[in-house]
């Protein structure tokens, strides 16, 4: 968010500096429908309250609370709204920069399409390169394999004391193709490693 409040104030050309968290469908949606769904469900259901789907429960820039609300037993979902036929994140302050928008996506099919600066996600959604086309759009690529963004420059590994083990087998394969991608044109991107061990 002070990312994107400082491109708009200077008028810096380009997109949105935006957050796209892509993680399995028992965190959070990976379609629209089911993500206007689950609105749906959280905004009629009590029992809904504890499992919100959506994760955020406050703005990034002014910490108002957002997320599902219960008053004299209804059910609705502050700053949580249904627009063309998805999910999107607004701040609850009228007076807050994000009001209209947060840069945040969560729903695959938007992160798909909004390609977000910075994308935390985990292994099994990058296996998944093999059989979802649309994750290209990650790489750069539009839907004719033509190169219409730069490539990902940077990629911070988390959880590398597992690498010995078989998630680390799955794991380098799936890096393995990430390179092959990236050098194909000419990226050298920069890897940063994190672990919970040095032995």
């Amino acid at each position: 968010c002070a990312l994107e409040s400082f491109r708009e104030s200077e008028e810096i050309p380009g997109g949105e500096f935006s957050i796209g968290l892509w993680v399995g469908s028992s965190t959070s949606p990976n379609r629209n429908n089911d993500a206007v769904k689950a609105l749906k469900e959280l905004n009629k259901n009590n029992d809904k309250l504890k499992n919100n789907p959506f994760l955020i429960d406050r703005c990034p820039w002014c910490a108002a609370e957002m997320g599902p609300k219960k008053i004299n037993n209804n059910c609705y979902s502050e700053g949580y709204v249904e627009i063309n036929k998805s999910v999107i994140f607004k701040c609850t302050d009228h007076e807050c920069d994000y009001n209209e928008h947060l840069p945040l996506y969560i729903i695959d099919e938007e992160i798909y399409k909004k390609k977000p600066s910075l994308v935390i996600g985990t292994v099994d959604k990058f296996a998944m390169l093999a059989w979802n086309e649309n994750i290209r759009s990650l790489f750069g690529f539009n839907d004719r394999g033509e190169r219409e963004l730069s490539p990902p420059k940077l990629i911070i590994q988390d959880e590398l004391h597992l690498i010995s083990g078989p998630l680390g087998t799955v794991t380098g394969a799936v890096e393995a193709v990430f390179d092959v991608l990236l050098k194909h044109f000419g990226a050298k991107p920069k890897y940063i490693a994190a672990t919970a061990t040095i032995r």
